[in-house]
């Protein structure tokens, strides 16, 4: 959809950031045509690495969003070389972050209003991606509903988001998409995580 601006807001966009919008546009809907919700998608071509690259594309690719929403969104300085399918965990990331965004705009402009995304190695040769803000959090009562299909607390949520994530974080990868209790901002947390896979 469009970002809606206030006219308000005094917002001056350039030529350029025009052009790097409708370039953006282009990367996610080319992502976003690879993904055929609920199973039944080609592998996709995983190639070596880096995780720090990966994320300032996501960065990059939500950057004007999250300007718009007045949050801060940062890449957190663990770096890991891995193989993987860029466009797959594009696509999980960037879904990961919108939903940040979002939430942590809900929060009062004086307050910390934050994103992080960053990545982990773990003992058992797997990766996790890590995307924590400073937002409400999420309820003990919707915690355990915010993977079902059609669940959504955004008042016109479609609710597919983070059950599509997460089936392709599981699919493809047999990894997991959690919500962790404990994280680097005090807002949600979501880890994915993902096995390589040969």
């Amino acid at each position: 959809g469009k970002a809606s601006l206030s006219m308000d807001e005094k917002i001056t966009i350039s030529q350029n950031s025009m052009e790097q919008t409708a370039v953006q546009t282009e990367i996610l809907s080319s992502l976003f045509n690879q993904i055929e919700p609920f199973g039944g998608r080609k592998r996709g071509r995983p190639k070596e690495i880096q995780t720090s690259d990966l994320i300032q594309n996501v960065i990059s690719i939500m950057q004007v969003e999250a300007d718009d929403r007045g949050v801060e969104l940062v890449a957190g300085d663990t770096d890991v070389t891995t193989r993987l399918d860029e466009a797959e965990v594009l696509t999980v990331l960037v879904n990961l972050v919108q939903n940040a965004l979002y939430w942590t705009a809900t929060q009062p402009k004086d307050a910390e209003r934050k994103v992080i995304v960053n990545a982990r190695s773990n003992p058992d040769s797997s990766l996790t991606f890590i995307v924590s803000d400073s937002g409400p959090g999420v309820s003990d009562e919707v915690r355990g509903h915010i993977f079902d299909p059609y669940f959504s607390s955004k008042p016109d949520g479609i609710g597919l988001g983070l059950s599509i994530v997460g089936n392709m974080v599981e699919d493809i990868y047999g990894g997991e998409l959690t919500l962790v209790q404990e994280g680097p901002l005090d807002g949600a947390t979501f880890e994915a995580t993902f096995r390589r896979r040969v």
